[in-house]
């Protein structure tokens, strides 16, 4: 509520007081300034200059109440025009304060900066060391947003050493930390370690917040699993509290983004759903932000192509609207990349005008999303030696920042671009070297798993501890009462107790020894299944981008349709040998995940979208071993194919089922799709290769099939050998 006025006037000027304080006290603002207004236009000039300035933060206040921000300007300007520096301060910091924070900030940034930078000079010359360095860390965080990094530092740096105030010292140390984690690795890192130090002599709130820096650095320079311990500390450490529920969502981002980097999506996934239902809850605008950008990286991820979309055409909005210019170029290069996807070549043009009108505005930094969409874009108007300068210099900016995830997608690129000019050798080589990277991202992935089984293994421990404590505390108190009783027993047990137990140990370390010997072999097994699994996968995947490259060479279109089937074939095994190599069970292969991957890499490879053909997967979730599911995922491949190539001719739309499940003591196998038909007497005839595999690999399995046609085909297949995984 504001404050009444206490003004020396007379007359007509006493009535208008009088009726603004009653005003006032209602909270009528309207009434307030209409009566305020009256007063200045009848004895503005009776009043003295302090009675005028009173009167005009009064209104300035009413204006803002009633959200007219052009009035509360006016006067707050009409302030700043007429104080008194030498006996008005305290008023003209607090209407700086007013117009900075409360309505440049958000209405017009380039106009909080110059009014920041004369608060600063005001401070300097007027008001003391603690408020003028208060401006220069404002001036400094404006400076920061509006990524003009070159001017930040003198101000933190100023700040620092103009007052002996911690928290300020704090603030200037962490925010020096941020500005160069980019260029002066080495020297950010300590001072993130000093602002850690600060901190714990402080709030926990601090001490989080340089927690949450630290971890943002961290995973900046690759070192993710150091990076997500000072995140999570950070969230541990966070005031349980409304007001920082905002740095929660943060902390949830940042750890989303990290799981994502090393490959980790069900825990990505995780932390993006947090962050957007706490955003969600309490109707913050970053919800279309950095919570929306992230969560759509991890639907991509995902195969969400549509929902991943919306997403990033909600971070679009938000960072055009804030004026946030390197994520907004991240933003609409991930949308152009989608565009490009999906054969839209024109709006992924219009993007890259977009983000070409705004590059200059700003000092923008690197950013490997928008290095790949140029590429892409090179690569779909067929410049490929253009693409691939690009992509080679993007690739090695990546790897001076040890950025996995970059060099993957810049090796792909790569890899299309030579296939394109024919250079086999580099496509080859550049493919091979993706793989090497994918498969240190797993392990990398694996051993962050490990750090959260540790986790979560000591805060078990631990309250099992404190249990225990508990229930010997009351033990304690119930033998007080039988202290002799305990004993007698106690001195006569002692005997039998001390010849069992030297029985037992004997046993038990024989029993260790042997279990040791077993462990051992049992840990080697497994090691060399993995290693077999893992080369399986990686010589399968070979054989498929060779025969790729074969088929480059090949004009004939029924030897590459072939060559195309073969490809299909080859990668049905492999992704059985990479899940096998992903598992901790080294036999067995979960049936749903198995048939699932491979629709989506039959659908793939005939560049069919589910909207044309939807999939239809009822499939219970059984482990087979290997031995039956080879067999039964080249079947599964020859079906699936023969529907998508011929059941629905002319791109017409359509739809097919699968479903496996156990009956009996039998799996059946059914596959249904309502396309033309198919003659069962044609199948059970033809001499395709397809068909005559399915025959044998179904013989194999000792089964039967049948088929009918009514409303499309039925092919139904019982298979009476198989076994599940152990």
């Amino acid at each position: 509520m504001l404050l009444f006025l206490s003004l020396s006037v007379s007359g007509q000027g006493q009535k208008s007081l009088a009726k603004a304080n009653k005003f006032l006290e209602s909270e009528s603002y309207d009434l307030a300034a209409a009566e305020l207004e009256n007063l200045l236009k009848e004895q503005g000039n009776e009043l003295e200059l302090e009675s005028k300035l009173e009167v005009y933060d009064k209104l300035s206040g009413c204006f803002g109440k009633l959200k007219q921000q052009e009035k509360q300007i006016e006067f707050l300007n009409r302030i700043l025009e007429q104080a008194d520096p030498n006996k008005d301060t305290l008023l003209i910091r607090k209407t700086h304060y007013t117009l900075i924070d409360e309505i440049y900030l958000e209405k017009d940034i380039y106009k909080a900066l110059a009014l920041s930078l004369k608060a600063e000079d005001f401070e300097k010359n007027y008001g003391s060391d603690y408020e003028y360095a208060l401006f220069l860390q404002t001036t400094a965080g404006i400076f920061h947003y509006m990524q003009q990094f070159d001017k930040v530092p003198e101000k933190y740096l100023t700040a620092y050493h103009i007052t002996d105030d911690p928290e300020v010292k704090f603030e200037s140390v962490i925010s020096l930390a941020t500005t160069y984690r980019e260029e002066r690795v080495e020297y950010a890192d300590s001072l993130f370690n000093l602002a850690i130090e600060m901190s714990a002599n402080l709030d926990s709130a601090r001490y989080s917040q340089s927690n949450f820096g630290y971890g943002q650095f961290l995973m900046r320079i690759g070192k993710n699993q150091k990076a997500s311990k000072k995140i999570l500390t950070a969230i541990e450490t966070k005031p349980r509290s409304k007001e920082f529920d905002l740095s929660r969502i943060s902390c949830y981002v940042l750890l989303a983004d990290i799981f994502n980097k090393i490959n980790n999506i069900d825990r990505a996934s995780y932390y993006i759903e947090r962050a957007v239902k706490l955003a969600e809850k309490r109707k913050y605008s970053s919800r279309n932000g950095s919570v929306a950008f992230t969560y759509g990286r991890i639907l991509m991820i995902q195969g969400k192509e549509k929902l991943a979309y919306q997403e990033f055409l909600k971070a679009e909005k938000y960072f055009k609207r804030t004026n946030r210019v390197q994520n907004y170029i991240t933003a609409v290069s991930e949308l152009g990349i989608i565009d490009l996807r999906n054969n839209e070549l024109s709006s992924a043009e219009k993007r890259y005008e977009n983000i070409k009108g705004v590059l200059n505005e700003v000092n923008v930094g690197f950013a490997v999303v928008f290095e790949s969409f140029k590429a892409l874009l090179l690569l779909e108007k067929k410049k490929y030696n253009q693409a691939i300068l690009l992509a080679e210099k993007t690739y090695e900016k990546c790897n001076s920042n040890e950025d996995p995830a970059g060099k993957m997608k810049t090796l792909q690129i790569l890899t299309k671009a030579y296939r394109a000019t024919g250079d086999y050798v580099m496509a080859l080589s550049s493919l091979d070297a993706f793989h090497e990277i994918k498969d240190s991202v797993f392990q990398s992935s694996q051993n962050q798993i490990v750090f959260d089984l540790e986790s979560q293994y000591k805060r078990k421990e631990q309250d099992q501890s404190l249990a225990l404590l508990n229930v010997e505390n009351k033990l304690s108190t119930e033998k007080l009462s039988r202290q002799k009783f305990v004993i007698t027993i106690g001195a006569i047990a002692l005997g039998l107790i001390s010849l069992l137990s030297f029985f037992l140990f004997s046993l038990y370390k024989r029993i260790n020894n042997q279990k040791q010997i077993i462990q051992k072999a049992l840990s080697e097994k497994d090691v060399l299944l993995r290693e077999i699994h893992h080369r399986v996968k990686n010589n399968l995947q070979l054989v498929s981008s060779l025969l790729t490259l074969q088929s480059r060479s090949i004009t004939d279109e029924s030897a590459i349709a072939a060559i195309n089937d073969g490809k299909a074939r080859v990668r049905s095994m492999a992704l059985i040998h990479q899940d096998l190599y992903n598992k901790e069970n080294l036999t067995g292969i979960s049936v749903k995940s198995y048939i699932e991957k491979l629709s989506k890499e039959i659908f793939h490879t005939y560049n069919i979208s589910e909207e044309m053909v939807k999939l239809d997967l009822d499939v219970e979730d059984i482990e087979l071993d290997v031995e039956t599911v080879v067999p039964l995922g080249l079947i599964i491949n020859e079906l699936i194919t023969n529907s998508l190539k011929y059941a629905f001719p002319g791109n017409q739309e359509g739809s097919i089922e699968i479903s496996l499940k156990e009956k009996t003591g039998k799996l059946v196998l059914l596959l249904k799709d309502n396309g033309i038909g198919l003659d069962p007497k044609e199948f059970q005839n033809s001499s395709s290769f397809g068909n005559r595999l399915v025959n044998i690999l179904t013989e194999q399995l000792d089964g039967s099939i049948a088929v009918t046609s009514e409303n499309g085909t039925l092919v139904s297949i019982q298979i009476n050998s198989y076994n599940i995984a152990a």
